[in-house]
């Protein structure tokens, strides 16, 4: 199911309210595509990547009359009839350059039209479909044929011509009378006129555009620089100290966040699309971090001189990243100058040895197959500020627990947000602190994708249900493009039931991604998947909250001591909890008090050691403190709410439930 809807996947949309032939759509120097608070004049026009535009009410009012008649040929544009001026909108498009390729399309496009019995060029053709077309034109589902960019929609000028004539008569001459339709059509409500940011794949970003935002990071928010009153430790610290994670808010807190970053640079953030097909193969072009956060330099656009590029070079908390302060961190930090930038783990930066970089990369699929986990089931969360009770399709354990045992077993939120918390602690160190990760410019990106793959969750459950008024703070306003830190009045803070609506009614497009994304698991052939009274093994981690550092947890079934290996490659390993630290930072009442369940589906390792539902597999388990390296003793974590996984048996996945997020066709 395509996300986008009208929006070409080759370029972002541009809103623009006047053309100059000479310099067409989205050549230098013409159309602002971010910044801009608003336009007095089309010269005041600049390029960039990604924005939506916002405009002063002066332009708004271009629909007034007397700047329509500057655009349009013929008498009286507010008496508009079909020889004058509506038959010119379909042959003669004047917002396409006079020439050879205006030609070219209003004839393909004509031609086109013939085969839904419509001659473009007949006014006792049209009339009858005047209104359908009408509104196909302005719901832009009717696009002149060709890659034109946004030339391929009727402007607001010429549909306003249309609805005039509509709603007099629809009169060939003007020897016509009037006759004023019964039931008008009203005029366009602005807010149909936006045209959205468009988040792209930052694999698919020109050097133009991925240098553009790069400019924004570096000019607007300050990334480089550590100092507490930069924009960019202003951002970094909402996340320190407000990200709600273990609960329903989680994914629409966070996409309010990545919302509130746009509308202070002003374009879009590209996203990292970790969910691709082949992103847990060495070598594939999806694998790893994306070269454009290993660059070391880039060219500003403005100035053109080369500078530190800011999606590497991006300053830690308080200018000291985690991996400085983290014994366990194995990069290269020779000087304080180098501890002052966040950190990566040096396997995904060429550090280690071949091996070990791809036993790296290969465990990024055992992440993916815990979001195509997430997706096949509906429920997308117990309601925020409820414990214990999922609303629906509680899985049959054997014996049946009560259901305050189990919270967010099988919400999708629950279990989207484990291989979450993975690839923040895969990344790591910086990335793999609550209190540190935003700090990081791969966050921005990586939560960007975050996003999408919600994104698809909200267009496939449209009956989703969501506890709306749920306060997201600190974020204000219908589009978090504001926030107070400390106003008492809840209702003005953005909620969940904003950020649940779809993107497109947020002001952003996603476009698809270059690389398909990971596919579900296909049946073995031969095989018809699970019985009905088949059953699963699946480790249970109940009580998990909030903690202070960060942590692994790496299971195993039947695993010799020897052999305690976290890799896909191990047959015995079960996969990964990551216990994302929230730092001692005040924590203004937002972590769970109760706890929340998550889960291992251990189904693979049993298959692959020929384990049976009559067995008893032997658990085990790592505890590995990110910040020192270190491993937990048992008898230390054992006393710790959330670290002891249970191995119980239940209801075996369907298959053919999985899915995958689908690329949108062009």
């Amino acid at each position: 199911m395509p996300i986008l809807n009208g929006i070409k996947n080759n370029e972002p949309k541009i809103s623009k309210l006047w053309e100059d032939p000479k310099n067409p759509v989205g050549a230098p120097g013409n159309a602002k595509w971010a910044g801009a608070d608003s336009i007095e004049e089309p010269a005041s026009f600049s390029g960039g990547y990604g924005g939506a535009i916002t405009v002063s009410p002066e332009v708004k009012k271009i629909i007034d009359l007397r700047k329509l008649a500057s655009r349009v040929q013929g008498p009286e544009p507010s008496k508009p009839t079909w020889d004058d001026h509506i038959a010119e909108l379909f042959t003669k498009p004047f917002w396409i350059p006079e020439g050879t390729e205006r030609d070219r399309v209003t004839a393909r496009w004509i031609e086109a039209m013939k085969g839904y019995m419509m001659d473009l060029e007949s006014y006792e053709s049209v009339k009858p479909w005047a209104v359908t077309t009408y509104y196909h034109l302005r719901g832009r589902s009717m696009p002149l044929p060709g890659e034109l960019g946004e030339k391929e929609y009727f402007p607001k000028e010429a549909l306003e011509l249309i609805r005039l004539w509509i709603n007099q008569g629809m009169r060939k001459t003007t020897d016509d009378e009037i006759e004023l339709r019964e039931e008008e059509i009203e005029d366009v409500d602005e807010s149909e006129w936006e045209v959205p940011r468009v988040r792209k794949d930052i694999l698919e970003l020109t050097q133009d555009e991925l240098d553009y935002y790069r400019m924004q990071l570096d000019d607007v928010l300050r990334v480089g620089d550590p100092d507490q009153s930069s924009p960019w430790q202003k951002l970094g610290s909402i996340h320190t100290e407000w990200c709600l994670h273990y609960q329903e808010a989680f994914l629409p807190w966070h996409r309010a966040h990545v919302l509130y970053m746009e509308s202070l640079i002003g374009c879009a953030v590209p996203y990292w699309n970790f969910f691709a097909k082949g992103a847990d193969e060495y070598g594939n072009p999806s694998a790893g971090i994306p070269q454009a956060f290993l660059d070391e330099e880039y060219k500003h656009p403005l100035t053109g001189l080369m500078r530190p590029n800011p999606l590497k070079y991006a300053c830690a908390n308080g200018g000291m990243s985690k991996g400085a302060i983290s014994p366990g961190y194995q990069g290269d930090l020779k000087d304080s100058k180098s501890k002052r930038y966040v950190q990566r783990d040096p396997l995904l930066t060429g550090g280690g040895t071949e091996e070990e970089r791809r036993e790296k990369i290969a465990a990024v699929k055992l992440y993916q197959d815990q979001i195509l986990n997430a997706l096949t089931w509906p429920i997308f969360s117990q309601p925020q500020g409820l414990y214990g009770y999922p609303w629906a399709n509680i899985q049959s354990f054997d014996p049946p627990p009560e259901d305050d045992q189990y919270p967010n077993r099988e919400d999708f939120d629950g279990l989207f947000e484990q291989p979450h918390d993975n690839f923040h602690g895969w990344i790591g160190p910086d990335m793999a602190d609550n209190s540190y990760t935003a700090f990081d410019p791969i966050f921005w990106s990586y939560h960007a994708n975050v996003d999408r793959i919600f994104e698809q969750y909200i267009h496939d459950h449209q009956d989703a249900t969501f506890s709306s008024i749920f306060p997201l703070q600190p974020f204000t306003g219908a589009r978090a493009d504001k926030m107070s830190l400390g106003d008492p009045r809840k209702h003005i803070y953005t909620t969940i039931g904003d950020m649940t609506k779809t993107s497109l009614a947020l002001g952003y497009a996603i476009a698809p991604p270059v690389h398909e994304d990971c596919p579900p698991k296909p049946v073995p052939y031969g095989r018809e998947g699970p019985t009905a009274g088949s059953k699963t093994p699946y480790v249970l981690f109940q009580g998990v909250k909030c903690t202070t550092e960060s942590y692994t947890i790496d299971v195993y079934i039947n695993c010799p001591e020897t052999n305690r290996r976290a890799a896909a490659s191990n047959k015995h390993y079960v996969g990964r909890l990551t216990r994302m630290g929230m730092g001692a930072s005040a924590s203004k009442g937002r972590c769970v008090k109760k706890g929340v369940t998550r889960v291992l589906n251990a189904a693979g390792a049993a298959e692959c050691l020929g384990i049976r539902d009559d067995a008893e597999p032997v658990l085990s388990q790592v505890v590995t403190d990110i910040k020192t390296g270190e491993t937990v003793p048992e008898e230390v974590y054992k006393g710790w709410d959330g670290f002891v996984g249970k191995l119980v048996w239940g209801a075996a996945m369907p298959q053919g439930k999985g899915r995958r997020v689908e690329k949108p066709r062009g």
